[in-house]
């Protein structure tokens, strides 16, 4: 037996102890906290999308839900599992089967990796390509000390194409380094719990090798796209723009052009002059130092929109209106009549004497 068979048997060994035993690393019995908090999130986004009309966003958001669904029933369904499994090793495989599983594994990938200090298993993929777009490959690393947790392996991309509204999804089906079971979930799940190693690196390879939309973080049609910051929707790279305010990514459909500096904003930093309604951004709208509300330069006179100088120009008007309530004054109609009485003719009469006519 030489070296390589050597360290294959010892893995076996470890493998066959951690699949008999794998509720001695861990929490035997968990709630999928995670995968609910995830889901509320969700919930909460979708709710928030729906709210403002963004209908792209809404979509994309339900479908993530979808998937987070899934993994609660997955971790509840394993839960159930291992307890009714819990006196039980029969259906594990034996030391033997997972050696000759270990020496398969040099046949079917081009690199395999045995770590017992770091209990990890790991295998290389060829490149993956898919409908034309170069994945590149992949490692699938499985850490046998951590069998319990419903994630116990990662799918790791080598030569990393990622989608370019998402750095973390490196294949349609791969996010953060964590597989998009699908379809394959039971037979893979299946696998880890009987200890099949062969049978599971084999699984997590074709669904790596496999699309399907409905299970996809993203979808190819939109793996050279862009997100929209605004709407949410996926777009293709030519009909994006950039806020040049804050620098995000939004579709030409909502991008709004500055009336006075011409250049492109998003919905956050763009707004109307209250006076004529044309979009500005907010370095060229001004405030009226009446009222406080944003104006473009064109509708502002003397700092004032025209509101606040027509209310200006009506004060002034009703001050200078001559006093028509029929009231005198001194200076007005009662100064006239003494006026009047002086042009008069004068008779001036002696006291206790009466005008006789003739």
């Amino acid at each position: 037996m030489n070296a390589q068979q050597r360290l294959a048997l010892r893995a076996a060994q470890a493998l066959h102890e951690a699949f008999s035993c794998r509720t001695a690393h861990g929490r035997y019995l968990a709630l999928p906290d995670a995968a609910l908090a995830s889901c509320r999130r969700l919930i909460h986004l979708i709710d928030k999308s729906k709210l403002r009309g963004w209908t792209g966003a809404q979509q994309k958001l339900e479908q993530q839900l979808i998937r987070s669904i899934a993994e609660c029933v997955d971790e509840l369904v394993q839960v159930r599992q291992r307890l009714e499994e819990r006196h039980g090793t029969a259906d594990v495989a034996s030391e033997r089967e997972i050696f000759a599983d270990l020496l398969a594994l040099k046949t079917e990938f081009e690199a395999v990796q045995i770590d017992i200090r770091e209990t990890t298993l790991a295998v290389e993929t060829d490149r993956i390509v898919l409908q034309g777009i170069d994945l590149g490959p992949f490692r699938i690393v499985l850490d046998w000390s951590n069998l319990s947790h419903h994630r116990p392996y990662e799918v790791i991309a080598q030569a990393p194409n990622p989608a370019a509204s998402s750095s973390d999804t490196t294949h349609p089906h791969v996010r953060d380094d964590h597989l998009c079971e699908g379809d394959g979930r039971a037979a893979i799940r299946g696998a880890l719990r009987q200890g099949r190693v062969l049978d599971f690196f084999i699984l997590v390879r074709q669904v790596l090798e496999s699309y399907s939309p409905d299970n996809a973080y993203v979808k190819f049609r939109d793996w050279d796209g862009r997100d929209c910051a605004d709407c949410g929707r996926t777009v293709n790279e030519n009909d994006c723009v950039t806020c040049q305010r804050c620098g995000t990514e939004i579709c030409s459909d909502c991008a709004t052009s500055c009336t006075n500096c011409s250049e492109y904003f998003c919905s956050s930093h763009i707004a109307s002059c209250r006076s004529c309604d044309d979009p500005y951004c907010k370095r060229c709208l001004a405030a009226c130092q009446a009222c406080g509300g944003k104006f473009c330069k064109e509708c502002l006179d003397d700092e004032k929109c025209p509101t606040c100088r027509g209310r200006d120009e009506d004060v002034c008007e009703f001050e200078d209106a001559p006093d028509e309530s029929g009231e005198l004054d001194a200076d007005g109609a009662a100064g006239a009549d003494h006026a009047a009485d002086a042009d008069a003719p004068f008779h001036p009469l002696r006291l206790g004497q009466a005008l006789v006519s003739a």
